[in-house]
């Protein structure tokens, strides 16, 4: 009677080992999995981002470029396309060196 009660214990003891081993196992694969498919729409949603960013940067270029050929004052580009002085002078100095 001790020996079979024991011996319930035991597979009972066992059985709830393996229990807790198989939950944290299959908790571990299913955070695993949430954790990618978050990483990826985070992916995802930096992607965009950037392609806005340098989508609206290059817009500001050809603005640029092209007030820059009808003669506009270099500092009021910079003002309209948010763009640095600088890079309004460089813009203008490859379009200079295009027409020599």
């Amino acid at each position: 009677s001790q020996y079979a009660e024991a011996e319930a214990y035991s597979i009972l003891e066992t059985a709830k080992l393996d229990g807790h081993t198989a939950g944290r196992e299959q908790g571990r694969e299913e955070g695993l999995q949430e954790g990618i498919e978050k990483g990826i729409e985070k992916g995802i949603e930096k992607g965009i981002e950037k392609g806005r960013e340098e989508g609206a940067h290059e817009q500001a270029i050809e603005t640029a470029n092209n007030l820059l050929q009808i003669g506009l004052a270099q500092e009021q580009i910079a003002q309209a396309t948010g763009l640095g002085l600088e890079t309004i002078r460089a813009l203008q100095s490859h379009q200079d060196e295009n027409e020599t």
